[in-house]
């Protein structure tokens, strides 16, 4: 079904008519959602969480966002050659529960199932979506290289060689001994891993 069709799926199913919070499991991270609710209620619209990046070629592989001078999304782009921002989207989502219809809609139109961002692409032009940018500690684990990095930056912060998913005791170096495996997620294709990424100054 793809990321979306099981969205599309279980919105159906579960006769979802309310705001749904969406996260994608390789996101390990440190949020403030109360803040994130604040301005999802301020704002009286869908939300994308959205982080910086520094400038490089890894920001190509995932979405990247722009956005107007009151936060809305303005152009939203899936690996894109040319970057227009260093605003990516970590696959961290707050719909609206007025907006939900509209995944039926983008199913219904031929769209692509897969990638959430796809969907995103597509639903900031349809109606208003936001960007709540966040500046705390981000790792996207979905490849076994970040999983263990996170793993040893966690440790070294929390008590010091402890899987981060099971609390379970690794091994001499703190790395996990059952790690996790990619995912198909946020990136078109393929699994959505890389190496962490901490804050960085807005330009």
């Amino acid at each position: 079904l793809g990321a979306v069709g099981d969205l599309h799926l279980v919105i159906r199913k579960e006769r979802i008519a309310d705001d749904l919070l969406v996260i994608a499991g390789d996101n390990l991270l440190e949020l403030d959602f109360a803040a994130l609710h604040g301005d999802f209620r301020r704002r009286g619209a869908s939300l994308v969480v959205l982080r910086r990046m520094e400038p490089g070629p890894l920001i190509r592989q995932y979405s990247v966002v722009t956005l107007d001078g009151e936060g809305r999304i303005t152009a939203f782009e899936e690996k894109p050659a040319n970057p227009k921002s260093n605003l990516i989207a970590i696959c961290l989502y707050l719909f609206h529960g007025k907006d939900l219809h509209l995944v039926d809609r983008y199913i219904r139109e031929g769209n692509n199932p897969d990638a959430p961002g796809y969907y995103i692409q597509w639903l900031h032009k349809v109606a208003p979506v936001y960007g709540h940018v966040f500046d705390g500690a981000w790792f996207d684990i979905g490849s076994i290289g970040a999983y263990n990095e996170a793993n040893r930056v966690w440790g070294e912060r929390f008590g010091g060689g402890e899987d981060v998913a099971t609390g379970a005791r690794g091994g001499p170096t703190g790395a996990p001994r059952t790690p996790a495996g990619p995912r198909r997620g946020c990136r078109p294709g393929g699994s959505a891993g890389g190496p962490p990424r901490r804050p960085s100054a807005a330009p």
